[in-house]
């Protein structure tokens, strides 16, 4: 019989740890760790039952801030609404509650365009 997939790491087990940057509070550093859930296994069987009882209780306000910041046409405002949406990414992402395929893949989209939209913006103040 087949273990069940650990469904804090979705049976990788390795999870994505985001921390600012010392010298760049905008930039995230995005390393992957053991999941904390199956110590690197990928096979939690007791963290799939919790999570099927319990509804998530995250705070979805990473998306929110993450579309402020897409949308945001003043440059001196920019950076702030970046470094929100980046922080709030950062706490969803260390908080214990499940994270969906789908969501996981939404905050790592998110990540890469805030990160593109960093580095264009900084672009244009060089020229």
């Amino acid at each position: 019989m087949k273990k069940p997939a650990c469904m804090h790491c979705n049976g990788r087990g390795r999870v994505p740890v985001a921390e600012p940057l010392e010298n760049d509070p905008v930039l995230l550093k995005v390393e992957y760790k053991a999941c904390p859930a199956c110590n690197g296994t990928g096979f939690g069987a007791q963290l799939q039952e919790k999570a099927s009882s319990s509804v998530p209780t995250h705070d979805p306000n990473w998306h929110e801030l993450y579309e402020a910041a897409l949308l945001e046409y003043n440059p001196t405002e920019l950076d702030k609404r970046i470094a929100a949406a980046r922080k709030a990414i950062h706490r969803r992402l260390t908080q214990d509650d499940y994270i969906s395929p789908e969501e996981r893949q939404k905050i790592d989209d998110a990540l890469s365009a805030l990160f593109a939209l960093t580095r264009e913006r900084r672009a244009r103040n060089e020229t």
